[in-house]
């Protein structure tokens, strides 16, 4: 029996007015907190190969904390050390895409200067000036070799520079970049403890329809009081998933994860929780037939299949293109009347599995003309990320089946196979070979003789 599961995350603000006191330790708390977390991550960087338990008690004896606030403060610094690493590994990739372009470059301009020469005549103007064209290329490929290299040695190594707060911050105003560093404490929580969280407990008022808190104070004196002192309380309303995280905190099915965060003169309350459910509660079956979704430009193509794999309906979806809010929220419209409409017909959603699309963005190529521009410019603001999250987690969350597959050939087995004999555009044939291969039918693109 097949598990889903997904980490869900979702926010509220916490008023003034009933989180005075929550609010008042927070500013005493955030430095000390941010404080431990550059010691930690000073340590991590220079001792990767560094125990979590012996950094643990470390930072207990230094700072005076309990075991679970050292053990938010590693988990934290370890998350941020490996997105670090992540991003130094795809600006590798980026690099060697320039290096190949501008060795392509060079080697077309050496073919000009090997013409030049060769030529009964000499014009020493445009060899003056493809000598340094051709000078600049080679110190370009010669920054880029070592910038490439310096990355690698940090990935070798395990330490990526970083600064929290950032640099553009620090060089603009000392006073606002410290705002932002110190300007987070984050609750690691435990499906075994109480409320999901030991440091950090959530409880459901019924009356009032709000969750209250009470977070564990630390740092000092606290790490060894057992008065009711030790806690300072609170209350927060969450507009979204209040029903999921009840239900957790009833079952106590998943780990509580609470950020608490400074950001413009107001403060917020980031909570991530596991749901999870087994594929027999899924609503859907593709034994019924499929729903193929075909991602383009300011347009959905939806296609409808039956039992048998034939074509049930189809229909198309318009969304402003490439003007940010307003295309997710119309994407987001869209996808759920796709998603209602799958749930009222039983059927599971197809989409492109397009996991590859960063890497193609990150290979595109200065274009020469103005279709290439209008491409390149089309492939950089098509918000794939955007429409892949917003099905995912509709699909999630309504216990809908979402199956991806290959885009290899679909446009064109389209072409071949579909549109002309039943009158469909491109667009509407692809999201027709989408729905039939997510029931595993197999439609051939016959290559042509030349």
């Amino acid at each position: 029996m097949k598990i889903y599961k997904k980490v869900s995350t979702f926010s509220t603000v916490l008023e003034k007015k009933h989180n005075e006191n929550v609010i008042n330790y927070f500013e005493n708390t955030v430095f000390k907190y941010n404080t431990m977390k550059r010691h930690a991550l000073h340590v991590i960087r220079n001792s990767p190969e560094i125990k979590e338990n012996v950094l643990n008690r470390y930072l207990q004896d230094k700072y005076g904390i309990t075991t679970r606030t050292a053990n938010s403060c590693i988990k934290e610094v370890k998350g941020i050390v490996s997105s670090a690493l992540a991003l130094l590994s795809l600006n590798i990739e980026k690099i060697e895409n320039r290096i190949k372009n501008k060795k392509q470059n060079l080697e077309a301009k050496r073919k000009q200067l090997a013409k030049i020469h060769d030529g009964r005549k000499t014009n020493t103007k445009k060899l003056s000036k493809l000598k340094f064209q051709i000078y600049k290329i080679c110190n370009s490929i010669n920054r880029l070799e070592q910038k490439k290299e310096t990355f690698q040695n940090r990935i070798d190594i395990k330490k990526p520079n970083i600064c929290l707060g950032t640099k553009k911050l620090l060089r603009q105003n000392r006073n606002k970049f410290i705002a932002q560093r110190d300007s987070q404490i984050f609750y690691v929580g435990r499906k075994e403890e109480k409320s999901g969280n030991q440091m950090f407990q959530f409880s459901y008022n019924k009356q009032r329809n709000c969750f209250g808190f009470k977070i564990r104070k630390d740092f000092g004196k606290w790490k060894s009081d057992r008065s009711s002192e030790r806690y300072v309380e609170g209350r927060c309303h969450f507009k979204y998933m209040l029903k999921e995280l009840r239900k957790v905190l009833e079952n106590k099915s998943s780990p509580v994860t609470v950020s608490i965060i400074r950001k413009n003169g107001k403060y917020y309350l980031h909570v991530s929780i596991t749901l999870q459910y087994t594929s027999e509660a899924i609503c859907t079956r593709k034994e019924y037939g499929t729903i193929g979704i075909d991602f383009n430009k300011g347009m959905l193509a939806v296609a409808e299949t039956d039992q048998s794999g034939n074509l049930k309906n189809i229909f198309q979806r318009k969304f402003v293109f490439g003007k940010g809010g307003k295309t997710k929220a119309q994407l987001s419209e869209i996808l759920s009347d796709v998603c209602s409409y799958a749930i009222a017909n039983g059927k599971d959603i197809v989409i492109e599995d397009l996991k590859n699309f960063k890497k193609k963005k990150a290979k595109t190529d200065k274009a020469k003309t103005q279709q290439g521009r209008e491409y390149n410019d089309m492939l950089h603001k098509l918000p794939y990320s955007i429409y892949s999250q917003l099905i995912e987690d509709m699909c999630f969350k309504r216990k809908i089946s979402l199956i991806k597959i290959n885009p290899y050939n679909t446009s064109k087995i389209a072409g071949q196979k579909f549109c002309k004999r039943m009158n469909l555009n491109i667009h509407n044939g692809a999201a027709y070979v989408i729905a039939r291969r997510g029931m595993k039918i197999k439609d051939v693109y016959v290559k042509k003789a030349s």
